[in-house]
């Protein structure tokens, strides 16, 4: 599977924004991207975590992850809103449809978010996780990126 799923763009703009679920989950994305010369900027992003206290905590533990490694960190406290978490996850109640859901739904926002802020390039630590559905990351991450807009970096950080 080809890393990059869109092609680098001329101007040689390595700004990243990478969607994060957790601290320690974001290490190993956060130093291999480094490591290749992007520029990190992390975002925490995650409506689905719940109760509030595991929220807080991994919020936290990404903020700290980010500081000790020297990357800014965004926060998008205001799309965790479990209410509407659960109606969009409705009807989804077979996990392969809800994982499927949560992975492309937190994708779309990463691309959404990196566009408005000018970013050239999309990931998630998500790809960090052997339990996370790779090959739908994936699919969402080929979907999305465009010359045009943000490309999509897929590593398997596992």
């Amino acid at each position: 599977m080809k890393n990059y799923f869109a092609p680098e763009p001329k101007r040689g703009d390595k700004s990243l924004l990478l969607h994060v679920c957790c601290g320690p989950c974001a290490i190993m994305p956060i130093t291999r991207l480094l490591d290749e010369g992007f520029a990190v900027t992390v975002w925490f992003m995650n409506p689905n975590v719940q109760p509030l206290a595991e929220y807080l905590r991994r919020r936290e533990a990404a903020g700290e992850c980010a500081a000790r490694l020297g990357v800014d960190i965004l926060y998008a406290d205001e799309t965790w809103d479990i209410a509407a978490w659960l109606r969009a996850v409705a009807g989804r109640d077979e996990a392969p449809a809800r994982c499927a859901y949560c992975c492309e739904s937190r994708v779309e926002a990463a691309f959404a978010k990196a566009a408005s802020l000018g970013f050239a390039w999309v990931s998630t630590s998500l790809l960090y996780s052997r339990y996370q559905p790779h090959e739908v990351i994936a699919a969402a991450g080929r979907r999305l990126a465009a010359p045009s807009g943000p490309g999509f970096v897929y590593r398997d950080f596992r």
